[in-house]
Order: structure tokens, then sequence, then C-alpha cells
């Protein structure tokens, strides 16, 4: 191989490595920036997610432990469905109240199959990281309007998520 077509491979190479060397710096900067506003905003790291702040009023419809079980069945739902791994969608609270619950209720009392079963409303806050995964929700959002529908056969069965949504 001459000396002139060496030189140009060489050059080349450099080139392609250069390039190459500096998309992966940008793309470190660009994580490392998310990382930071990501931690500013709930105080989550690749190592550290925060824990759902779970809490419940009293009820005149529900039992305490209706209420608990129909929490755990949000938590469950969202680890299992929606939670995405760092920088994705995080749940921050939820929470169940007389007053939003049976606003719902009151609007929405026969289910999808035309019978009327238990329903409860569970509020909720989420927050999406910087994750882009094509469902709509803007990076680095709070949503302070979810809810989480539950509903089971009667009152000796176990809650089902129907879904959350916003309103």
């Amino acid at each position: 191989m001459n000396k002139n077509v060496k030189n140009v491979f060489v050059g080349v190479l450099l080139f392609i490595v250069g390039i190459v060397v500096l998309v992966a710096v940008i793309l470190l900067i660009n994580w490392i920036r998310n990382g930071v506003k990501l931690y500013n905003d709930i105080g989550a790291t690749p190592f550290y997610r925060p824990e759902t702040e779970i809490s419940a009023d009293k009820s005149d419809v529900y039992s305490d432990n209706d209420i608990q079980l129909a929490l755990e069945t949000v938590k469950t739902d969202f680890e299992n469905n929606y939670e995405d791994g760092y920088g994705g969608m995080y749940l921050l609270k939820i929470w169940y109240d007389d007053e939003f619950s049976n606003g719902y209720i009151s609007c929405y009392e026969k289910s999808c199959d035309g019978q009327t079963k238990p329903r409860i409303y569970i509020r909720a806050h989420l927050y999406a990281g910087f994750k882009e995964d094509g469902t709509g929700w803007g990076s680095f959002s709070l949503y302070t309007a979810g809810y989480w529908t539950l509903e089971r056969n009667d009152e000796n069965s176990q809650w089902e998520s129907l879904g959350w949504g916003q309103g």
C-alpha cells in the first residue's frame, strides 16, 4: 500500500472515530442534563426511585380494608404496566377521598357490560421523565389530575384495574 493511500485511510479512520466520540459526548451530556433535571424535580436517580406517597381519608362508602386493597391494586397496576425504569413514568402519590370517588360513581355507575358493579376511583399524581415512549406524555411533566378506576364483581372479590386517566 503506498504512503498516500495509507495516509488517506488513517485520516478517514480518525475522522470517523472523532465523529463517534463527539456523538458519545453529546449523548452523555444530554443524559447528565436530563438526570439533573429529574433529580431536581422529584429526587430520582438511576439508583433511587422516589417512594409513592399513599394516603386515604375515612370513607362513608368503603371500609379501610377496601381502600387499602384498592390502593395496593393501583400501585401493582402501575408497577406492572406503566413503570418503565429510570427516566420514565413515576407514581408520586395515590390517595382516596369520598368526594372525588362519589363524583365519578354518580356519573358512571354502570360498567361497560351494563351491570352495576362496585367501583372506586383512586386519585394520583404522576410524573413523566425524559423517556420518549410515543404515548404523548410531555417530558418532565407533572400530572396532578390523574386517577385509577377499579371495579370488582361484588364486595367479596378483588379490585381489578380498568385503567387510568386524567380528569
